[in-house]
């Protein structure tokens, strides 16, 4: 009887000090208009907990989420590059398989604790692909992450980003032959790097347009086309 309670109390213990220490971690993130970054993060990746697309709610707050990751700007990266490194473990893959719908991210609100850390890893794309060349920086990290044969969520996760990221700044640059930010990628020493600067290369120098729609693994705005 002594044990078990002695049990109760170390449990309890544990837990506080769990809560106490995310309180602290996530009181430490960047933030703007009373929300802070991670909250803004998981709302792109996954908007659907802002209720149905066009509804009042979702007008009134997936563009603040848009103003706010470009307001926090570089200051987020650390916080992002740790984010999109999330490899969801085998049994919550095996969870969505079974509440969502072949081929379809919607899974039901009841859910959205569980998938809370799959959400924020899914919207760092967005916040990459919002921030565009001024993440740059983050590339070298990203590329370490694609390059993890042991985290294949979040190396394609991270590909995604590298693209996003070059896309956006490559947008923002459409008058030059290429921006700063793809030129440089073309020859960096990732391949990984070199091969998501050529699919950008590419697009821009063929015309086509990207295509906008959430892949497999991210729920955000667009995808490349490998």
């Amino acid at each position: 009887m002594r044990m078990g309670r002695k049990h109760c109390i170390l449990l309890v213990a544990g837990v506080l000090v769990a809560g106490l220490l995310w309180a602290v971690c996530r009181s430490a993130e960047p933030r703007r208009h009373g929300h802070s970054l991670s909250y803004w993060v998981e709302m792109r990746g996954n908007p659907q907990l802002l209720g149905a697309p066009g509804s009042r709610e979702w007008q009134q707050q997936f563009p603040d989420a848009e103003v706010a990751i470009r307001q926090i700007g570089t200051n987020g990266i650390p916080f992002l590059l740790k984010w999109v490194s999330y490899q969801p473990p085998r049994w919550l893959t095996a969870v969505r398989g079974l509440v969502c719908k072949e081929g379809s991210v919607d899974r039901p609100k009841a859910l959205a604790l569980l998938f809370r850390q799959e959400d924020r890893a899914d919207g760092v794309f967005d916040a990459f692909l919002l921030l565009g060349a001024a993440a740059a920086p983050a590339i070298p990290d990203l590329a370490g992450v694609a390059a993890n044969t042991q985290k294949p969520a979040a190396a394609q996760r991270a590909r995604i980003c590298i693209w996003a990221i070059l896309m956006a700044a490559e947008k923002a640059e459409h008058d030059a032959p290429a921006s700063p930010t793809l030129a440089s990628a073309l020859t960096n020493c990732s391949q990984i790097v070199r091969e998501q600067a050529l699919d950008v290369s590419r697009i821009v120098h063929s015309g086509s347009s990207f295509r906008f729609a959430p892949p497999p693994l991210i729920a955000p705005s667009f995808v490349p086309p490998r």
